[in-house]
């Protein structure tokens, strides 16, 4: 899951990059000085596990209330809660 969110993001920068060059490219002055790129280098990337990490959270509400929906966070992706009611 995690390894797709990471493709999703990267997928998302490029496409941003892409947009945001285009943009620039369209709002040119003078169409005679626009230059346009035609090879992009694209590096592989490389996905290293890590750490799930702690998650900290500071509940107002009763622990009979949220309890199980934390626990199910935490067990669904191996972060590490602690809760402060």
């Amino acid at each position: 899951m995690k390894q797709l969110a990471s493709k999703t993001r990267y997928l998302l920068t490029v496409l941003g990059i892409g947009l945001l060059t285009s943009g620039v490219l369209a709002c040119s002055s003078d169409p005679e000085t626009v230059e346009v790129i035609k090879e992009v280098e694209v590096e592989k990337i490389v996905e290293v596990a890590a750490d799930p990490g702690n998650l900290v959270i500071y509940s107002g509400r009763k622990e009979s209330l949220v309890g199980p929906i934390i626990e199910q966070f935490s067990e669904s992706n191996g972060i590490n809660v602690e809760v402060k009611y």
